[in-house]
C-alpha cells in the first residue's frame, strides 16, 4: 500500500523544480479531529486527512479497511515504520491532505468510490478512493473495551416478526468474559479505505 501511494502521487513530481515547502502541510484545527469518524464514505476519507495532516499514525491506520490490511501484510507496527521511512523520503506525499473530493458513486451496499482532486501553484492530481463497509460489534466494561468482532448486521440485528418496529440484536460473549462486566453494547456499520488509484497524471501548474 505505501509503494501504491508512493508511486501515483510521485508520477511525474521528479520533473517540477519545486521547493520542499510546497510538502508543507498545516496541522488539524481542533474541530477537524471532533468530526472525525467513519459513518460516510467521505466522513472517513476527512479522517484519513485529518490523521495524515496531525501525523496521528494509529488514526491512520484505523482508516484502513482490514481486508486492505490483510491483502498488503499491514499491521499497526509495520505501518508505523513504513510510513515514516516514506514520508521522509517522499514529502510529497502528504498533499492528499490538501485533496477535495469532488465526486462520490455507491457502487453496492457495501462499496463506495470517492473521487479526490489535489490542486494548487503546483499540481494537479486526480485520484479515486475505494471504500468498503464494515460492520462490528463492541462490548465494553466501564472505560475498557471487553471484546470486539467483525460481525454482519444480518447475523446479529433481527426485527421482530410480529412488530417489525421492535429491533433486538443477539450477541455471544467470549467465554472469559463476565457477562455481569459489561456495561455498553454497541453494534455499528463504519467505512474504511479499501484501495487508492491514480486518475490522472500529475502536472505541473503554470504560476
Amino acid at each position: 500500500m505505501l509503494l501504491m501511494i508512493s508511486r501515483f502521487f510521485l508520477k511525474g513530481l521528479i520533473a517540477l523544480v519545486v521547493s520542499t515547502s510546497v510538502a508543507c502541510v498545516s496541522p488539524p484545527a481542533a474541530e477537524d479531529y471532533l468530526e472525525v469518524g467513519f459513518r460516510s464514505p467521505e466522513q472517513a476519507f476527512r479522517s484519513f486527512q485529518t490523521a495524515m495532516a496531525g501525523d496521528q499514525i494509529d488514526l491512520e491506520y484505523r482508516c484502513l479497511g482490514r481486508e486492505f490490511r490483510l491483502d498488503n501484510g499491514i499491521d499497526g507496527m509495520t505501518y508505523r515504520v513504513g510510513r515514516e521511512q516514506l514520508f521522509d523520503e517522499n514529502p510529497f506525499i502528504k498533499l492528499v491532505t490538501q485533496g477535495k473530493i469532488v465526486g462520490s458513486e455507491r457502487l453496492d451496499a457495501a462499496h463506495h468510490l470517492l473521487t479526490v482532486r489535489v490542486k494548487n501553484w503546483f499540481v494537479d492530481q486526480t485520484f479515486e478512493v475505494q471504500l468498503v463497509r464494515e460492520d462490528f460489534m463492541e462490548a465494553w466494561g466501564e472505560e475498557r473495551s471487553l471484546f470486539f468482532d467483525f460481525a454482519s448486521f444480518e447475523e446479529h440485528v433481527f426485527t421482530d416478526e410480529d412488530n417489525p418496529s421492535l429491533i433486538y440484536a443477539v450477541v455471544q460473549a467470549p467465554p472469559d468474559i463476565d457477562p455481569s462486566q459489561i456495561s455498553e453494547i454497541g453494534f455499528g456499520r463504519e467505512w474504511r479505505i479499501a484501495g487508492f488509484a491514480a486518475s490522472s497524471a500529475l502536472q505541473p501548474q503554470s504560476p
